[in-house]
């Protein structure tokens, strides 16, 4: 993980020094016959500009990443054409275009099914960078990959994905506890001890979370989700 970050990072920094002016932001298409719907409105990462949409499509994971690859198979200057990597359940496939970077993550949804997120990015070096994870609970060690927050009408929400090295259940311990301690309701709990995922859901008045932990060989991966009213 340590690695992609590295390399992402130095990616980054080549297409930033690369890039011209502001141009339009470069289509994403979704997988052929995919069916996609708008996650955010007006979102940040890290204080970077945001667009996603989740798409579930009738093909493999390996399909709708041979669909990238295809696509984004010419390099761009000096940089390669895509980069890969995966993390849990996620496979991740990117590209930087210009000022913008596309973002492809996938994951099985069944035989044959798959579904995951689209997400452009505007690369904006004069933008603050906000501390990724910032004032969100996690176990000692947890490693924050992704902080998405988003403002729609009516509500506040944000999105978070980190990884850690305890197990499943003791992640769920961790946050039934925390949640619990600060006056919120457990509304809905599934899974078990010996599963490999767990989903909790906690309330209050004008909030929810809802946390879902996949459990990995060594470790877990955690997704928060995290909406205010």
């Amino acid at each position: 993980m340590t690695r992609h970050r590295i390399r992402l990072a130095l990616v980054l920094a080549l297409s930033l020094a690369l890039a011209g002016p502001v141009t339009a932001a470069p289509a994403l298409p979704a997988p052929p016959d995919a069916r996609v719907e708008s996650v955010t409105g007006a979102s940040t990462v890290n204080g970077m500009q945001l667009a996603i949409r989740r798409f579930q499509v009738s093909r493999s994971t390996d399909l709708v990443l041979r669909y990238y690859r295809q696509l984004w198979h010419s390099p761009r200057k000096e940089l390669p054409g895509y980069l890969e990597n995966s993390f849990g359940p996620w496979q991740m496939i990117t590209r930087l275009d210009g000022e913008y970077f596309l973002s492809v993550q996938v994951q099985p949804a069944g035989p044959g099914e798959s579904w995951g997120y689209l997400a452009v990015s505007h690369l904006d070096p004069a933008k603050a960078r906000l501390k990724p994870g910032n004032g969100f609970p996690m176990m000692d060690g947890s490693s924050v990959i992704n902080d998405i927050p988003s403002d729609d009408i009516g509500k506040r929400a944000r999105t978070l994905l980190l990884a850690n090295g305890f197990s499943a259940a003791a992640n769920a311990d961790y946050y039934r506890g925390h949640y619990a301690d600060r006056g919120w309701q457990l509304a809905m709990e599934s899974g078990s001890d010996t599963g490999h995922t767990r989903i909790l859901q906690f309330q209050r008045t004008g909030a929810e979370v809802t946390v879902t932990v996949h459990g990995l060989d060594k470790g877990a991966v955690v997704v928060a989700n995290s909406v205010e009213y």
